[in-house]
């Protein structure tokens, strides 16, 4: 592949905000199904939503993300993601006993949620992406997580296509 391909994929991605990525993962999210499969594959097998939905978002631009690309999101987001999950926990626990520090919680968990999708845009903006090729972002995923066999998985992913 010629560099000026390289490049015009780079410029982009690069075009791509973390308001427009927030703006496409809310729309996604919105759907029930499309959120169930996310918090089955959140709480069963460590996904990571954000992650997962920078991967359909990716997709929407036919760019591909790999397994490189996917670690170095990971670890951009490690430390919001001990945060957010600690939030987590703790606005699950409260929902049916106090509406308002639940509605506090989500709140902050959201705020959280969108730092991640700005350093998310940040990592993938500083990589250089290929063309979408066969394998889907999200199969990707569930392949640096070695889970990619995983026929439960496989279920939950299909419902993301």
């Amino acid at each position: 592949m010629n560099n000026s391909k390289l490049l015009n994929n780079k410029w982009q991605v690069n075009m791509q905000c973390a308001d427009r990525f927030w703006a496409f993962s809310c729309a996604y999210y919105d759907r029930k199904d499309i959120k169930e499969a996310c918090l089955a594959l959140q709480d069963q097998y460590q996904f990571n939503v954000n992650v997962l939905l920078l991967c359909c978002y990716i997709q929407t631009q036919d760019l591909a993300l790999d397994a490189k690309h996917i670690e170095q999101c990971l670890v951009a987001i490690a430390s919001t993601n001990d945060q957010l999950n600690e939030l987590r926990k703790i606005r699950r626990k409260v929902k049916v006993h106090n509406n308002d520090a639940y509605q506090c919680l989500l709140d902050a968990e959201l705020a959280i949620e969108k730092q991640q999708q700005q350093t998310l845009i940040d990592v993938v903006n500083d990589q250089n992406l290929l063309p979408l090729r066969n394998t889907l972002n999200i199969i990707a995923y569930a392949q640096y997580l070695e889970l990619e066999k995983n026929l439960d998985v496989q279920s939950l992913l299909n419902m993301l296509i």
